[in-house]
């Protein structure tokens, strides 16, 4: 057979059956343009712009119609400003619209200023829920009555509502009468004795006292002096770590932290006092406090229902207006703190401004003093009755007018569940925070003539009472505080008592009534005042011989009666030892800058065992500002960290074999640990995302 030979010359992979698919060499090129010369840091640059890219067109579609920056600050957006917060700064976003917006991290937020927009927000359940800084659900846990909804929250409220009638109120005055006789005196004392007659900060001891009234209020007697003031250092921390916008995860020994270890503290406090409580009223005594009232509601729900199951027959009046269910020592510590929570920084800020307006204007206080005196019938020692508070109306426009003039908390943040139609050009995304503001609608001149004034007299001869609309100190809508009333009487006791036992005096500056934002609104320059007031040896009180009520020197300078106290070399610290001497200061500054530089150390070494997480928070934690040790406490703050000793005295409950542990709440004093640092609950802080990084950073920590 003969060979067929192929003559042709051409190459096989010529043939166009083995040929390129048509486009391939355009795809090759293509791809061979992009890889060529690729490595880690082109795509990461790559990646970085990206994200910037994506952030700039989220923050612009959420922006709308509404004012705000025309571009946001690449991730952060203006974090910095929000960690040292200007007053002038609310009051020209205020002004920039009815609605305007900020995007700090991941939250977009919208701010409603004007009363109206306020009002609808308050108003729609529906449509947004409270919200709080994300580092407040770690403090308060997830499971507290503020963060439930539906029925899981009525059945809290439906119990508490009942604590505030005018009932409950008269049950409350004697104890919180005895707190107020026992701080007084302390003040006249401090004055006369600690600062000679000069004039001394005072916040913090307004602030102390206004906890130590909350507690016994809250409590009654089932908590120690001893621990009511321990309480009330601890609030700092609690304070501290309350920003806005918070690092997602707790680092140990930052402002978070500490915050979180006191309001841990706390809520075991509130537990024991639980505890005590339900044995007491169990065994039929009378309620003199807010958990008494509460579980006593529980423990004769309880009782009802039993009789019912039973098929006892009952008689109508013997039931209860509300049928409660026993609520465990957890959950009623946890809605115990809440109470604290809402009103410490919110009462002391008021009691501020309370002490400080008065003694600016002499007037106003002899107009108190004269009232309080004659419902008294000319005796200032008759005990307080709610009848009299009734009857006292110029205190009363007193306390109003400085809740308006100065309202404690100016804004309530809410988050929409789901997308707000705010306006007819505008929907507030969903799971974005909007912000009903309080001041703008208080401040309204339409509404309150001359609003910069102090003026009691409109609450009286003026028309003030009748505009309820723009009266929001206490919100408005489902979620309006409960304690509304109890808040406005006990101010009117506290003023009203002050006024006839105590003379004080003011040292004016020309910033004193400007406002500082520290959670609630202060004066300006009380908070570089030293939190622990530094003590010295004194000769005894000399009352007047008059009968005039002794006097207090207050002042809002912070180094007013500190140098005093300090040149003798007697200072004493309180129990918790919160902070050093001001003759420490230069000490601690120098440890605090080696604790920053080896926890930024950490901090990056961490990040390259975790990807380079650590590495990005690093450098983050090295931009902004920071506040070296203006005056006591010692503190170096940086940015949203604050550093202090790491070993410090960690507060525990230690009870002693007394004969009555349960009713006597001095068997239970206030103890310390060895000092040590206890961390952070490990399981938490090594839960959630990251995890390589937080192993990391832990060990290096350690």
């Amino acid at each position: 057979m003969a060979a067929v030979l192929n003559g042709s010359f051409a190459s096989p992979v010529a043939n166009a059956q083995y040929g390129t698919p048509a486009g391939s060499s355009a795809v090759a090129g293509l791809f061979s343009y992009l890889f060529v010369g690729l490595n880690g840091w082109s795509v990461a640059f790559t990646i970085l712009l990206t994200l910037i890219a994506y952030d700039q067109f989220s923050y612009i579609r959420q922006k709308g119609s509404i004012v705000g920056p025309s571009w946001k600050i690449p991730f952060v957006g203006p974090f910095f400003q929000s960690i040292n917060p200007k007053f002038d700064g609310y009051k020209a976003q205020w002004a920039s619209g009815d609605l305007s917006c900020v995007s700090i991290f991941h939250k977009f937020v919208v701010l409603a200023s004007n009363r109206d927009m306020a009002r609808k927000v308050f108003n729609s359940p529906q449509y947004c829920k409270p919200s709080l800084p994300d580092i407040a659900i770690k403090l308060l846990r997830s499971t507290n009555w503020v963060f439930l909804e539906g029925k899981a929250h009525v059945d809290y409220r439906k119990g508490l509502n009942g604590l505030f009638t005018r009932q409950a109120l008269e049950v409350y005055l004697p104890g919180q009468e005895e707190v107020y006789d026992r701080y007084f005196a302390q003040f006249v004392e401090m004055s006369q004795k600690t600062y000679d007659g000069k004039a001394s900060p005072y916040m913090p001891h307004f602030r102390e006292l206004m906890c130590a009234v909350s507690c016994r209020t809250f409590v009654g007697h089932y908590m120690s002096d001893d621990s009511m003031k321990a309480i009330a250092d601890a609030y700092y921390d609690i304070t501290y770590a309350m920003d806005l916008v918070n690092f997602p995860m707790i680092i140990p020994f930052t402002r978070s932290w500490y915050g979180k270890k006191a309001a841990d503290w706390v809520l075991d406090m509130f537990s024991q006092c639980a505890a005590k409580s339900k044995v007491r009223m169990a065994a039929g005594a009378e309620p003199n406090c807010i958990m008494d009232a509460w579980i006593k509601s529980m423990q004769d729900s309880e009782k009802y229902k039993e009789k019912v199951a039973k098929g006892v027959t009952v008689d109508p009046s013997e039931k209860p207006v509300h049928l409660l269910r026993i609520f465990s020592d957890f959950e009623i510590s946890q809605t115990i703190f809440t109470f604290l929570f809402a009103s410490q920084d919110a009462t002391s800020s008021a009691a501020t401004w309370l002490f400080q307006l008065m003694a600016d204007r002499p007037e106003i206080l002899d107009k108190v003093r004269e009232e309080n005196l004659a419902i008294r019938k000319g005796d200032r020692d008759t005990r307080i009755t709610m009848d009299m508070l009734e009857n006292m109306p110029y205190t009363r426009a007193v306390v109003k007018e400085t809740l308006r003039y100065r309202p404690p908390v100016i804004f309530v943040p809410y988050v929409a569940k789901k997308s707000f139609p705010l306006t007819d050009t505008y929907t507030a995304p969903k799971g974005s925070m909007i912000i009903p503001s309080c001041y703008p609608a208080l401040h309204d001149p339409e509404v309150y003539p001359e609003p910069d004034s102090f003026d009691p007299d409109r609450w009286i001869s003026g028309d003030a009472e009748a505009q309820t609309k723009n009266w929001m100190v206490f919100g408005a809508g489902p979620h309006q505080c409960v304690a509304q009333t109890y808040a406005t009487m006990n101010l009117m006791a506290m003023i009203g008592k002050a006024s006839m036992q105590l003379n004080w005096e003011h040292e004016v500056t020309p910033v004193s009534e400007e406002i500082k934002v520290f959670a609630c609104l202060f004066p300006q320059r009380l908070l570089h005042s030293a939190p622990e007031t530094a003590l010295v040896d004194a000769p005894e009180v000399v009352h007047d011989p008059r009968g005039w009520p002794p006097e207090v020197l207050l002042s809002d300078r912070p180094d007013e009666g500190l140098e005093s106290a300090q040149s003798t070399g007697t200072v004493a610290q309180s129990p918790s030892n919160r902070s050093e001497s001001l003759t420490q200061c230069a000490k601690t500054r120098h440890s605090c800058w080696r604790t920053l530089a080896i926890l930024l150390i950490c901090l990056m070494l961490a990040g390259a065992i975790g990807g380079g997480v650590g590495g990005s928070l690093a450098e983050k934690d090295k931009v902004g500002a920071f506040n070296l040790c203006i005056q006591q406490p010692c503190l170096m703050v940086f940015d949203n960290l604050v550093f202090r000793p790491v070993f410090r005295p960690v507060f525990r409950t230690v009870c002693n074999s007394g004969s009555d542990p349960v009713f006597n709440s001095v068997s239970c004093p206030i103890a310390y640990s060895s000092p040590r640092a206890e961390l952070y609950d490990i399981k938490e802080f090594l839960s959630g995302g990251h995890n390589l990084f937080k192993w990391g950073l832990l060990g290096f920590l350690l």
